[in-house]
């Protein structure tokens, strides 16, 4: 609580690299730091709407989703994402909330959660809700590396999107977990 993982940077890089850009860092101690972020010019073609739109390749589905996700920005894109897809779904900040909207009678097919959060780690919260749902399918969501993630979760069956993801990792992953489940 109240402290990063590290990997703020190594994510901006990582996604800047993925873009064909670059950051350049200038640094002098006890002033503080710059960063500059460089990224390619785009083509007037690139813009064209097209260019945007799903892949029809993805998976698309149907059913209800929960998204459990400590991070604002990131479990409104994960909202956004899965709707696109075509499912219906709801999101909560944290376990204690996913519990309470199970608990309400809310049912889902499939739940999407960080691993590692405050409170209750995704893994111990998708092992509580299995005892209130059954064998709901559960896809983990982490910034972290997969061992890490393992080691933290406690679940050999993780089916895990890393930090930055896209619409069509998310896509394969939920698609994944929603067969093997099945």
């Amino acid at each position: 609580m109240d402290r990063g993982t590290g990997l703020g940077l190594a994510i901006v890089y990582s996604v800047l690299q993925k873009m064909g850009g670059t950051v350049d860092v200038h640094s002098v101690p006890g002033e503080g730091a710059t960063f500059d972020l460089y990224l390619p010019a785009a083509a007037d073609e690139a813009a064209d709407d097209a260019a945007w739109r799903l892949s029809t390749d993805l998976p698309q589905g149907t059913g209800r989703v929960l998204v459990v996700e400590d991070q604002d920005d990131v479990r409104d894109l994960a909202v956004h994402m899965i709707s696109d897809l075509g499912y219906e779904v709801e999101a909560a900040a944290n376990g204690a909330e996913a519990i309470t909207l199970v608990q309400s009678g809310r049912r889902y097919d499939l739940v999407v959660s960080d691993v590692v959060m405050p409170g209750m780690s995704g893994p111990a919260m998708v092992t509580y809700l299995r005892r209130l749902l059954g064998d709901v399918a559960a896809v983990y969501v982490s910034g972290y590396a997969s061992e890490a993630a393992l080691e933290r979760g406690g679940d050999e069956d993780l089916v895990i999107v890393h930090k930055p993801f896209t619409i069509e990792a998310l896509a394969t992953a939920m698609h994944q977990a929603l067969v093997t489940d099945v």
